[in-house]
């Protein structure tokens, strides 16, 4: 676990952690056990290893963005999807995960709040 807060919000019950997805549609996560849920938001903790990224059903050009910054990423939150520490950068890996999933929850706040200003 890399940031302690994420701990708190698991004990709070504002992050859930799951397992057995049996398939996604939309925001609605089918488990293997037939039962189903809404979210809002899905981060998938694959580790560090690249090759997990298989489980994301997009185009392969998706993963070469990957061999740079998020900064300059062509596809960063397209479809809203986003990869948080697999570029590894001089600062090290590390500081490059806080920096990734900083850039990640402001770009999705922006989402967010575009989306309510047009509801």
């Amino acid at each position: 676990m890399l940031d302690i807060g994420t701990v708190q919000h698991i004990r709070d019950g504002h992050i859930k952690i799951h397992d057995n997805i049996d398939f996604i549609e939309g925001e609605t996560i089918h488990f293997k056990d037939a039962k189903k849920d809404v979210f809002n938001a899905i981060i998938a903790g694959i580790g560090y290893y690249r090759d997990y990224a298989e489980i994301v059903d997009v185009d392969i050009s998706r993963f070469e963005d990957l061999q740079v910054s998020v900064n300059k990423q062509k596809y960063f939150g397209k479809d809203g999807l986003y990869f948080c520490g697999y570029w590894v950068g001089p600062t090290g890996q590390i500081r490059e995960i806080a920096s990734d999933a900083q850039k990640i929850a402001i770009d999705i706040a922006k989402v967010e709040s575009h989306l309510k200003n047009y509801t």
